[in-house]
């Protein structure tokens, strides 16, 4: 690596009938505020788009060829920030994509079953919570979007390059707007129960630029 390391930051647009996604909000946030950090940010939010996001990875990464990524999602009643550690080669929504797809499937039928993420995921945690924001290892990104966001960049980025993937919670506000729409009404899956988890806007921007600065 020469000159200063450039890391691709990616969140996603609001998905599942939410207003807005916690990890799109702290890539916008980032892309204005900028990071304390020896490295340059290249911020993208990615669409709910099953056939769409792994052409628009391998685009970003082929345009600006980054040192390292670090992915951003939401996971809808997560109490801290999870830092996850593998993808699997498997999709299995829950939740329809943009364009009403609920696939399951390999997405890369000649790939490896797993990829483990390539960041130090404890440094990354430790980092996080040293921020003052509660974080947590995790070991399963999932079987959407987000799971294949990870899995698909680890598969364009060299072996040395740092990437991996945050799970954010809601946000507040989020919370109270789902608590007073359920107000009165029989829970539904899959928002039940309203009384989620959630973490202020704040204190996410706070715990991804902690990440980031431990990434190399």
């Amino acid at each position: 690596m020469t000159g200063r390391p450039r890391i691709l930051l990616t969140g996603f647009a609001p998905f599942a009938g939410l207003p807005v996604n916690p990890s799109g909000e702290v890539v916008r946030r980032l892309e204005r505020t900028g990071v304390n950090i020896a490295a340059d940010l290249v911020c993208r939010i990615l669409p709910i788009a099953y056939r769409a996001v792994p052409g628009v990875l391998r685009d970003l990464v082929a345009e600006h060829r980054p040192d390292a990524a670090l992915s951003l999602g939401v996971a809808i009643g997560a109490p801290v920030v999870r830092v996850e550690t593998t993808a699997l080669n498997r999709v299995a929504f829950r939740v329809p994509d943009e364009d009403g797809l609920m696939p399951g499937e390999t997405p890369e039928p000649d790939g490896p079953a797993a990829r483990g993420a390539t960041y130090r995921a404890e440094s990354v945690m430790r980092a996080i919570r040293a921020a003052g924001v509660p974080a947590a290892v995790s070991h399963h990104a999932g079987t959407h979007l987000c799971n294949l966001t990870l899995y698909t960049l680890l598969g364009l980025l060299p072996a040395d390059a740092p990437c991996g993937f945050l799970h954010l919670p809601l946000l507040p506000e989020q919370v109270a707007a789902m608590m007073d729409e359920a107000d009165g009404k029989p829970a539904t899956a899959p928002f039940a129960p309203t009384d989620l988890p959630s973490i202020a806007l704040d204190l996410q921007t706070r715990a991804v630029a902690a990440a980031l600065s431990a990434l190399f």
